[in-house]
């Protein structure tokens, strides 16, 4: 028998078999629904749950007859091209808002109707209340609900059951590891940890953690790559790293913060911030932006896993309900609950909080940035990495403090 080679193409985006190349899965959100619409998956066995283009040529015959596959030309097609984000508040809704203005079509999940209102304001392609109504055929949905492992589980395990089996899940958080659902979703080696810095006008970067022992490190590599066209600065995390680089660095310069604070005022901190490392703000105004609430679950993530207790002035502006920027007050106060309110205060912050710098509360964090970036270093994390997660997390604009920090890590010039 001659060998031949065979090509099967689906006729229409009514299909199961999802590839990722194919003509349709870009144009299936052009129909008016906006969904695209597929045919009821074919359970295989239990190692293979759908149908996959290289079952689909087995199952057809392909191999019995001795056909021989075509080489195929890489896809252009982006994990970030179709996205949808669950949750549109503070963090998801900036995320959902930006990516919409990269040109991605981004469909939005909330249930509160003034989040919804907003995201339908940014130019979202579909704001929906519930995950079931969301498109199935996504590149990848990012979770951005509330700091709660048990929240967080169920709205990953039901959108597992939801999604394309093509589709990446990604989870923001500042503690929990993604490995923690990994057995919860049906395609884990598809899950992964985001961790994306709120404020993406001052700051895009994102570290990609893997699902522990589902890691595969092609995958996080393109997750890279589709970040970096959408201008975001990237970082690998290496193995299973709580707090990943930039929160472990972070989480050491917030503990730094509060000792500090037995001598010297918040005002003078956040102007040493600003001046020391030429910020648009300093690490005062970043957790009013975090909320400090959020930070209250972060930190007692941190007792759980380090026996550190919740610094006490967290426990008090939680109790005391002055959550930062989500509340109107924090060490400082917001006009406006929102981004533009923080960029307001940030503007005008001389004039409602006149003081100065003090410059060894500037080397004195600058001090546990670094000791912190060498002890991930020595821990097994790429330099490069600890290096682009400062560089880019705080940020830190001064170019001879970026020549020191390149030195204190021993950092090789690309």
């Amino acid at each position: 028998m001659r060998p031949f080679s065979l090509l099967i193409k689906p006729s229409g985006s009514d299909c199961n078999m999802e590839c990722d190349y194919c003509f349709y899965k870009n144009r299936a959100f052009k129909i008016s629904s906006g969904h695209q619409q597929v045919t009821t998956r074919t359970p295989l066995s239990r190692s293979f749950n759908y149908l996959t283009r290289r079952e689909a040529m087995i199952f057809l015959g392909s191999s019995v007859l001795g056909c021989s596959l075509l080489p195929m030309e890489p896809s252009s097609y982006s994990q970030l091209d179709n996205i949808g984000v669950i949750g549109l508040g503070t963090m998801g809704g900036e995320i959902a808002a930006y990516l919409t203005q990269k040109k991605s079509n981004v469909y939005g999940v909330d249930i509160a109707p003034e989040a919804r209102q907003r995201a339908e304001r940014q130019g979202l392609n579909g704001v929906y209340a519930s995950i079931d109504e969301l498109p199935v055929n996504l590149g990848t949905v990012i979770e951005a609900v509330p700091e709660d492992p048990l929240l967080k589980g169920l709205v990953l395990e039901q959108l597992s059951g939801h999604v394309s089996g093509n589709t990446y899940l990604a989870t923001i958080s500042s503690t929990i590891p993604c490995s923690r659902y990994a057995e919860r979703v049906f395609n884990p080696e598809r899950l992964m940890n985001t961790h994306i810095l709120p404020d993406l006008s001052t700051r895009r970067f994102v570290e990609l953690q893997g699902p522990g022992d589902y890691t595969k490190r092609e995958r996080l590599e393109a997750m890279a790559h589709a970040f970096q066209e959408k201008g975001f600065a990237v970082a690998i995390v290496n193995g299973e790293s709580p707090g990943y680089i930039f929160n472990q660095i972070w989480h050491n310069v917030m503990f730094m913060m509060f000792d500090l604070m037995t001598d010297y005022s918040p005002v003078t901190i956040e102007y040493s911030c600003r001046d020391y490392f030429n910020m648009p703000y300093g690490g005062i105004m970043a957790m009013d932006l975090i909320g400090y609430d959020t930070l209250y679950r972060i930190f007692g993530q941190i007792k759980e896993k380090r026996g550190i207790p919740i610094p006490e002035i967290v426990v008090k502006m939680n109790k005391e309900k002055n959550y930062g920027l989500e509340s109107g007050k924090g060490f400082f106060e917001y006009e406006y609950p929102d981004f533009k309110g923080f960029h307001q205060t940030a503007r005008e912050f001389p004039k409602l909080y006149p003081g100065s710098a003090d410059l060894e509360v500037g080397e004195r964090i600058w001090n546990i940035i670094k000791e912190s970036a060498k002890s991930l270093t020595e821990n097994g994390q790429d330099k490069d990495d600890v290096f682009m997660a400062i560089r880019y997390g705080f940020p830190i604009e001064r170019k001879i403090l970026q020549e020191e920090l390149g030195r204190a890590l021993e950092r090789k010039k690309n």
